[in-house]
């Protein structure tokens, strides 16, 4: 599967190395400690509930692949068929922490 985590998200980078890292952005935000650095990635499914372990609180980290969209906090993961209405997972990031702008499951 494709996905995006954004590497401050995590609390240790040490699973990076089991994943392929397709590409690398970082945002262009003024002050440097507001920036953050975008992974594009492939990982197995497999892979996915390792990963949720390792999620701070009040991020998230979201896969894609032709068929569905699966969003990952650390204390929940949610699946969905692509184009399905992702409302739940909304409401339990807001629920959580996140501002609501920020979640927006972003793919290509």
């Amino acid at each position: 599967m494709k996905g995006t985590i954004v590497k401050q998200s995590l609390e240790n980078t040490d699973f990076l190395k089991k994943i392929k890292i397709l590409k690398e952005r970082i945002t262009d935000d003024k002050k440097p400690e507001d920036r953050w650095n975008l992974l594009t990635v492939e990982i197995k499914e497999e892979q996915i509930e390792e990963l949720k372990k390792r999620i701070k609180e009040k991020w998230y980290t979201h896969f894609w692949n032709e068929k569905e969209l699966i969003i990952v906090f650390k204390n929940k993961i949610f699946k969905f068929k692509r184009g399905d209405n992702l409302q739940k997972a909304i409401d339990y990031g807001i629920k959580e922490g996140i501002p609501k702008e920020q979640l927006d499951f972003i793919i290509d």
